[in-house]
């Protein structure tokens, strides 16, 4: 509950889940590596959405989605291999 009321623990939390280590590697240790997009899906839900078969495929259409539409209203391109519904998840490593 307090992190979903004091903007100063909101920031510490992202902070934290930014750069902590986890099970399968942390988001910053791959942004802007080949792939990182679908890395960070894979760090943020794992099997959930990442895999050859997971449960919940539609969630990260979704996402690649809106992802997409942000990189073109910044005028970016949103990179190859966004996708981690590939047999290359669970990587060998992050």
């Amino acid at each position: 509950e307090l992190v979903a009321t004091d903007a100063d623990l909101v920031w510490y939390s992202a902070m934290w889940f930014w750069n902590a280590p986890k099970w399968n590697g942390n988001i910053h240790d791959v942004v802007g590596k080949p792939g990182g997009f679908a890395k960070t899906t894979f760090i943020i839900n794992g099997g959930l959405e990442c895999g050859v078969n997971p449960p919940n495929k539609d969630s990260e259409k979704v996402r690649i989605a809106s992802f997409k539409k942000f990189c073109d209203l910044l005028g970016v391109a949103p990179g190859d291999n966004l996708s981690c519904q590939t047999s290359d998840f669970p990587p060998k490593s992050v």
